[in-house]
């Protein structure tokens, strides 16, 4: 007998999506390799965080009992490949409701897979772990400790701006966002107030001057006031135009108000984005007097 092709990757991603929605837990561990490795970076308590073989695959998605049959909808939202083979960077749309609470539990999942002969290999999935919380009533329990989560949505802010998933990112601020830019590129605005012009006055502009790019590395310290982070950040972009790497250096105050970023106030070197964007400047980044020359 004739045994079957595998699957192309972009099929078993389609697959993953149509057999979760379904809660196929069966059609689910098809697509993995016996020895598949899935990791959940940003799980709350309780939940698994990494996976390794179908047997701790399939415990895990028993997880799925803890949603309503109904509504539940997971939906694919792009799925991109990236430059070594059997690689993809996919988002997803998640809608569905808490049996526990009632609550409706609406999410946006980043994924990075490595396909290899149709099954999945690896698979790391990254969502927004106080969404989740909320979703659960964890996060303003009585005596709860929200701030790793926190920490680790700060993170997952930055992971998004740089990759410019604009839609991921919006959802993780509050409808009345406060977005201070103090030092801002000429044109663009040093103050925003809500998420859809959040979006519209930042986000978008900045999306037409940078490609979409990485996460360097990140410091995050809490302050003394509550849900309040200093976060220094580095970043890898270049520009759309000049086609010249900019290596980011920020440094944010955020403020969270009920698991949502209420306060961002962002600095950064405007010299520095400038001269990425095709600027020469005598003595900064080319040849010639400089500032030395008035002192």
């Amino acid at each position: 007998m004739q045994s079957e092709s595998p699957l192309t990757d972009r099929t078993a991603i389609d697959q993953l999506i149509a057999r979760l929605t379904a809660r196929d837990i069966d059609g689910l561990m098809d697509l993995f390799a016996r020895d598949a490795q899935v990791a959940m970076p940003f799980q709350p308590p309780g939940f698994p965080a990494t996976m390794i073989g179908h047997g701790q695959i399939r415990e895990a998605l028993t997880v799925l009992d803890v949603y309503e049959p109904e509504p539940f909808c997971v939906r694919l939202a792009d799925a991109r490949p990236l430059s070594q083979r059997g690689e993809w960077l996919v988002q997803i749309d998640g809608a569905m409701v808490v049996r526990a609470t009632g609550r409706p539990y609406h999410n946006r999942y980043l994924a990075n897979c490595r396909i290899d002969a149709g099954k999945f290999a690896t698979l790391t999935v990254y969502h927004d772990p106080l969404t989740q919380l909320t979703a659960y009533e964890l996060a303003r329990e009585e005596g709860f400790d929200d701030s790793a989560w926190e920490r680790a949505a700060i993170e997952r802010f930055y992971d998004l701006l740089f990759v410019q998933d604009h839609d991921s990112l919006l959802d993780m601020v509050a409808e009345d966002i406060e977005f201070h830019w103090p030092w801002p590129l000429p044109g663009l605005p040093e103050r925003v107030v809500g998420r859809e012009a959040l979006r519209r006055r930042a986000l978008e502009p900045l999306g037409t001057l940078w490609t979409p790019g990485s996460l360097a590395r990140i410091g995050i310290r809490q302050l003394a006031g509550a849900h309040t982070w200093i976060a220094d950040v580095q970043g890898d972009l270049a520009a759309q135009h000049s086609g010249r790497a900019y290596q980011a250096q920020l440094r944010a105050e955020i403020r969270f108000r009920n698991g949502k970023v209420a306060q961002l106030t962002q600095f950064s070197n405007p010299l520095d984005q400038i001269i990425a964007l095709g600027a020469d400047i005598p003595g900064v980044n080319v040849p010639g007097s400089g500032i030395d020359q008035y002192l």
